[in-house]
């Protein structure tokens, strides 16, 4: 070393933090893509390596909120995108693949992740390693939520991360979907526990505050409530702690902490991690409102703190109880708050006004057809899907006060709207899933942009499979018995005007030409139908659904 410099200990620190400066201005750069806020909460990372300009995307699960990112940084030379990484197959991780990628205009480019992630083109055996230009990545597998559940650690220099999809949260871990509470204990206290303390973690959704929440619940440390403050005042905490804070906030991590043994009952660590999964899938500590207006009066409310559940039940639908903490007596109507009974309705979370059937249709004519929305344009569905789906919502929707204006869906109903749409979950695997995505802290009720989206990927899946098939080829024999062998794209007026001469049915021009502009939306009867128009209202006559 430099004399001069030793013997000066603020230039030698001076030094030392350009130094630093330097060193990180060429590590890896990792920029968080948050995806469906306010609903499940995702995260898409895009990593870069800052020497080479070399990135991956990490679970681009919803294309209109990567894509733009993504080609802003390509288009600016900022990014060569050399890969698609997932975590696990879910479809809120891996279920926008193919999207993206059509997209990007990179139909070609590598997908890493486990063998049942969409359009996955390379799974890596355990610890198996490849490179982002400089940075060093290795494949930890972690089945438990999934069986392909795959955590990444990367590292360039001292910089070291590890992203956990849904296998480690801060302070939480994901639900067993499809394995055993000791798969979890050792992904999380064996495979993510022996990486160096200092690796700091990303995980695949914002849960934070909840989990902190369960996490004090069973057990008050110094990391835990500094943590709670942590998330309360801050909307994002990925990437803001380390593997080493989780040993110490996390309490799925602390399998064998007295405290914990104690508030479970349980001494071996896989029947603790069994007995913590199972208390945080009951656990529930948010205050609890019951809304008891518009049907039952102007704006009665109650709240109760720090219940998990609560009852409401009208006197004369079950047999007297000892009220909890009270009655209210709302527009005549008496409901009594009690402790909970399996033959009276749990309520986890608001009790909304009653459900009111729908509004008689004041006309027998079909209303214009509808354009689709922006919402149905992202998911790539039809307007007469996106009413269906709606309708669907609506039908099994309760008003929450000062909520969203759509309302919200039970949980415990959303079987039986996909069951109407005719979009049923193929497994209670799948079921779970949805359930898991669609209430992620399991509040008892889903809003309607998630819902769509489920619906909208249930769709898709019919469209790809063989009735799907089988489909099409009905609707193209269809069409070309209007257009004829011409392989004309649109259903003309002389088209229909030569069908009914078959037909030897006395059309006038004006219904004909009507007919046309319900079909195209009023685009204008030289127009014609459109092919995916004529389906269209083929599915909206029943003739297909």
């Amino acid at each position: 070393m430099n004399p001069l410099i030793s013997r000066r200990p603020i230039l030698r620190q001076k030094l030392a933090t350009v130094t630093a400066a330097l060193t990180f201005a060429n590590a890896m750069h990792i920029q968080s893509i948050p995806m469906w806020v306010g609903s499940s909460n995702n995260y898409a990372y895009l990593v870069k390596d800052d020497k080479s300009n070399d990135a991956v995307i990490i679970d681009p699960a919803n294309p209109p909120e990567v894509t733009p990112v993504l080609k802003k940084a390509i288009d600016g030379g900022e990014i060569n995108l050399t890969a698609i990484v997932n975590t696990h197959h879910h479809w809120d991780h891996a279920g926008g693949n193919k999207k993206l990628l059509n997209e990007l205009g990179l139909p070609k480019l590598t997908i890493f992740g486990g063998k049942d992630c969409e359009g996955v083109t390379k799974t890596p055996g355990d610890g198996e390693s490849f490179k982002i230009g400089s940075i060093a990545v290795k494949a930890l597998y972690t089945p438990c939520h999934t069986q392909d559940s795959i955590c990444w650690f990367m590292q360039d220099g001292e910089q070291k991360v590890v992203f956990t999809g849904d296998t480690l949260f801060h302070s939480g871990c994901g639900k067993f979907f499809e394995g055993t509470a000791e798969e979890m204990h050792k992904a999380l206290n064996k495979t993510l526990a022996a990486l160096p303390d200092d690796t700091v973690v990303f995980p695949g959704h914002e849960y934070t505050k909840s989990n902190v929440k369960f996490a004090a619940s069973v057990l008050q440390n110094e990391a835990i409530l500094k943590l709670q403050k942590f998330a309360e005042n801050n909307k994002e905490t990925q990437g803001k702690f380390t593997i080493g804070d989780e040993k110490k906030h996390n309490v799925f991590m602390r399998v064998d902490d007295p405290e914990i043994l104690k508030v479970t009952g349980e001494q071996e660590p896989v029947a603790v991690m069994a007995k913590l999964r199972e208390m945080k899938n009951n656990f529930n500590a948010r205050e609890i409102i019951c809304l008891l207006g518009n049907d039952y009066g102007p704006g009665a409310s109650i709240v109760i703190a720090n219940l998990s559940s609560i009852i409401v039940s009208p006197p004369r639908q079950h047999p007297p109880a000892k009220p909890l903490h009270c009655t209210v007596n709302t527009h005549n109507t008496i409901y009594t708050l009690r402790k909970p009974r399996e033959d009276a309705r749990r309520i986890n979370s608001i009790m909304p006004a009653k459900r009111k059937p729908p509004a008689a249709s004041s006309t027998s004519h079909d209303p214009p057809r509808p354009r689709a929305s922006k919402l149905a344009k992202e998911h790539n569905i039809s307007a007469h899907e996106e009413r269906e789906i709606r309708e669907a919502f609506s039908l099994f929707a309760e008003p929450v006060r000062g909520g969203p204006k759509e309302g919200v869906m039970p949980t415990s109903d959303v079987r039986s709207a996909l069951v109407a749409l005719g979009i049923p979950p193929s497994s209670r695997a799948e079921q779970a899933e949805f359930v898991e995505i669609l209430d992620p802290e399991g509040e008892g009720f889903v809003e309607y942009e998630p819902f769509f989206a489920v619906c909208a990927l249930k769709y898709h899946q019919r469209e790809s499979s063989a009735g799907g098939e089988e489909r099409r080829r009905e609707v193209d024999e269809a069409f070309r018995l209007f257009t004829g062998d011409g392989g004309r794209g649109m259903i003309t007026m002389a088209d229909l005007k030569r069908v009914a001469g078959v037909l030897r049915e006395d059309v006038k021009e004006e219904v004909l030409r009507d007919m046309i502009l319900e079909a195209n939306g009023g685009a204008g009867v030289g127009r014609g139908v459109k092919r995916e128009e004529f389906e269209e209202v083929m599915r909206r006559a029943g003739v297909w659904r």
